[in-house]
């Protein structure tokens, strides 16, 4: 993953974009923000897609595993309430923020 400034993607975009084209993430910062992300089209769709689909996967991989052993599906939360709490904190804070 490589960083660049507004400034220096303006003063050599050509650069920029050969790092992509190897395969690198570029973040685009403004005042130390991140703006921009750019990143190869196949890796940046694989890599969220990758993520969802394991999640999916797993989660149908376990219906099944219940509906096979003909029991119930748990009704104990996977987590704490504290942490519950905690994640939804983290959410707002994030959305807030912006």
């Amino acid at each position: 993953m490589t960083t660049m400034t507004m400034t220096e993607i303006r003063e050599d975009w050509a650069d920029a974009l050969r790092e992509v084209g190897r395969g690198d993430r570029l973040d685009v910062c403004r005042r130390d923000d991140i703006v921009a992300i750019v990143a190869p089209p196949v890796s940046a769709r694989n890599t969220a897609a990758a993520a969802l689909i394991a999640k999916a996967d797993e989660l149908g991989r376990r219906i099944d595993e219940h509906r096979r052993a003909r029991q119930p599906l748990p009704t104990t939360p996977v987590i704490s309430a504290a942490r519950a709490d905690d994640i939804i904190t983290w959410i707002r804070e994030g959305r807030d923020a912006r």
